[in-house]
């Protein structure tokens, strides 16, 4: 899995070395709905966990996420959006919330979303989130530009409220 961070836009954590230094990675920090912001979690503790898996194209990109997590959708002309299971995105004509997170631009993209394929058991290394927190997951390793997702949706609410967050 990629995480977007502070210091070096894209890490892959399926290699991490057995030292590393410190990297702060992206989240949507959303424990307090009234006052939603992005900010960066330094990277302490990792989760270990084996699941399915399944293969979503967001915009062209493709990689892998675990089968149970949940994702921002948006309605590229309305704004709306919401937080769905990826399971619940196969076959139907979605757009993933993304953003650029390098750029200092606040206007968000809308990359079409399709889950492509379903795998067997996979280990995943993922960095402990809050309860809240929605990590920033780039769609492509050369390019800053995440699609937002989460395992635990516990206090975050379906519908996302984006205007609170550039106030």
């Amino acid at each position: 899995m990629l995480l977007h961070t502070l210091e070096h836009g894209v890490y892959d954590i399926d290699r991490i070395p057995e030292e590393i230094d410190d990297v702060y990675y992206g989240v949507l920090d959303y424990s307090d709905p009234n006052s939603p912001d992005f900010i960066y979690c330094p990277l302490v503790f990792l989760e270990s966990f084996s699941t399915p898996c399944l293969e979503v194209e967001i915009g062209g990109n493709r990689f892998h996420m675990p089968l149970d997590w949940h994702i921002i959708i948006a309605d590229r002309f309305t704004g709306e959006s919401e937080i769905l299971t990826l399971v619940h995105c196969a076959g139907r004509r979605f757009s993933a919330f993304c953003l650029d997170m390098s750029n200092t631009s606040i206007m968000p993209d809308f990359g079409d979303l399709d889950v492509v394929n379903v795998y067997t058991e996979k280990k995943w290394y993922v960095p402990k989130l809050r309860v809240g927190h929605i990590l920033a997951v780039p769609v492509n390793p050369k390019t800053n530009i995440c699609a937002f997702f989460v395992k635990d949706i516990q206090k975050i609410p379906e519908v996302l409220d984006f205007e609170k967050l550039w106030v």
